[in-house]
């Protein structure tokens, strides 16, 4: 079984955010997908990515155009990529091993420089078998709320590879968004949901249905 492929390393950590940064220029993972970072204490940290970020490695650095197409531009000045680099940062949501992952926030911040994989489908399904990796995503400042939300919920869904967790999700998600009514409504309707015309959250989360 082949090695999974290394998305990068960590350049900045707190107890709920990373900052990665790729070790090939524009291969960042997409927007709101799941993400693990290794840790030498054997507990791997996972998280989701909030923003995708390429510009200059040198701060103070002016990116200029230079009216040439992709290719063109390559291959006329080759040292461009050294000038640049791509980061991501990821909102921590849960933590775990080969045992199991929780939804949670991690005793430690995740040290700096170690390697960020894609999460693997059985870690995303061990985090989002509750709903608690929701509420930190909702707590983003400056976070496009609604498409974080869509884009994780989806990653979540093809994980599972059927919507049993929709509703568990989804009713739990109207709690967390009771005073945000259209963002909620947003997230209902992207995911192929529908949704109710009264305000509040307890009509949209009847929606998805009942528990057994």
């Amino acid at each position: 079984m082949s090695e999974p492929a290394v998305l990068g390393e960590i350049v900045g950590s707190d107890s709920q955010g990373l900052e990665i940064e790729c070790h090939r220029l524009y291969c960042a993972p997409a927007f709101g997908s799941f993400i693990r970072a290794d840790c030498p204490s054997g507990i791997s940290q996972f998280g989701v990515v909030t923003c995708v970020r390429t510009g200059p490695v040198d701060g103070n650095r002016i990116v200029q155009a230079h009216r040439m197409a992709p290719g063109e531009l390559e291959q006329r000045k080759p040292h461009l990529p050294s000038l640049l680099r791509t980061t991501f940062t990821a909102r921590v949501v849960g933590y775990g091993n080969d045992h199991g992952q929780v939804a949670a926030t991690p005793a430690h911040p995740a040290r700096l420089h170690c390697f960020v994989y894609a999460a693997a489908t059985a870690e995303i399904r061990g985090l989002t078998a509750t709903p608690g990796f929701l509420r930190p995503l909702t707590q983003i400042p400056d976070a496009p709320l609604e498409d974080l939300l869509v884009a994780a919920l989806q990653a979540a869904r093809e994980a599972w590879g059927t919507d049993e967790k929709l509703i568990q999700w989804g009713k739990y998600l109207a709690r967390l968004l009771h005073r945000d009514y259209v963002t909620l409504e947003g997230v209902f309707q992207r995911l192929g949901q529908p949704v109710s015309s009264q305000p509040g959250w307890e009509a949209p989360a009847a929606f998805f249905g009942q528990t057994s």
